[in-house]
C-alpha cells in the first residue's frame, strides 16, 4: 500500500478542520462584535475541529511502520471510536446564544 497518498489525505483532512476552526473563531469574534451574540455556525466550526483532527491521526497511523500492526489497529480503533461519536454530537447539538447584556447602569 503506498503511504504518500495516505499521508497527503491525513494532512488534507487535518488542515481542512484546522482552517475550519480558525474560520469559526473569526466568525465568532465578528459576530460578538457586530451583533453582540454568538454564531451557531461558528460554534459548530470550532467544535468540529478536534474530531477532524482525530480522523486525520487515525489515517496517518495507517502509514507508520515502526508500530506493530496490533498496536496500530488498537490506536486507530481508539481514535475512530472517539472521533465518530464526537462528530455526531457536534452536528446534533442544539446550540443557542443569548444576547450579551450591556451591564447594569
Amino acid at each position: 500500500m503506498p503511504t504518500e497518498p495516505l499521508i497527503g489525505l491525513a494532512i488534507t483532512i487535518g488542515a481542512t478542520f484546522l482552517i475550519g476552526m480558525i474560520v469559526g473563531f473569526v466568525l465568532m469574534v465578528a459576530s460578538l462584535v457586530v451583533r453582540r451574540q454568538g454564531s451557531v455556525v461558528a460554534a459548530r466550526l470550532l467544535t468540529s475541529g478536534p474530531s477532524g483532527g482525530l480522523f486525520a491521526i487515525a489515517i496517518y497511523l495507517l502509514t507508520l511502520e515502526f508500530f506493530p500492526i496490533a498496536l496500530r489497529i488498537l490506536l486507530i480503533g481508539l481514535y475512530l471510536a472517539t472521533a465518530i461519536p464526537l462528530f455526531v454530537l457536534v452536528l446534533r447539538a442544539k446550540i443557542r446564544f443569548a444576547p450579551i447584556g450591556r451591564g447594569r447602569s
